[in-house]
């Protein structure tokens, strides 16, 4: 096996890890998940290497947020168009509303 194989095969491993950890985010927040495997990477395709952190990295987002994660309801944009998109809804996570001091109180017990 030649190196550029092994460079490819973890990248492939890196991309199902995503995916894997993704979903069980979306599951821990409540959200409902149509989107598989094979669908999730197909999304992300050549644009894999552009998501990120950083404002202008891509993200997937919803485009109708009361609907499931599913191929014809997610979309990748900049964070920055995300962000302006949120508007008045940031102190909405997803689906449910962030209860931050609730979280606290909690780790303070």
């Amino acid at each position: 096996m030649d190196i550029q194989s092994k460079i490819d095969d973890i990248v492939v491993q890196q991309k199902r890890l995503s995916y894997w950890r993704w979903r069980a985010q979306l599951k821990h927040r409540g959200d409902i998940i149509n989107l598989s495997i094979d669908e999730y990477l197909e999304l992300w395709g050549e644009n894999w290497f552009l998501r990120g952190r950083g404002i202008d990295d891509l993200c997937m987002t919803r485009k109708d947020w009361t609907a499931p994660w599913s191929l014809d309801n997610v979309e990748l944009i900049t964070r920055k168009q995300h962000f302006a998109s949120r508007g008045d809804n940031l102190k909405t996570y997803g689906s449910h509303p962030i209860r931050a001091m609730e979280k606290i109180k909690k780790w303070n017990q």
